[in-house]
């Protein structure tokens, strides 16, 4: 993954920016669901997850991840 984890972390924070565009509307976030499908072996999830466990542990706090992928050997045990 030659990207890793520059990819992530950059849609780590669109969806931050996203979020926090929502609550300035006056939207209460409590909880912060991403679903990724297709995921492999975890590797974006896994640089999304740990952008905000360092840089944004309040953020982190109220994320639900899922991830989803069919292909059996894509996947971790």
């Amino acid at each position: 993954e030659v990207l890793y984890p520059f990819f992530g972390f950059g849609v780590a924070l669109y969806i931050e920016e996203s979020v926090n565009k929502k609550g300035s509307n006056g939207i209460n976030i409590d909880k912060i669901k991403i679903t990724e499908i297709g995921a492999g072996l975890g590797g974006l999830a896994e640089s999304i997850l740990d952008y905000y466990k360092y840089y944004n542990s309040e953020f982190y706090s109220k994320i639900h991840y899922t991830a989803y992928e069919r292909n059996i050997n894509m996947s971790k045990s």
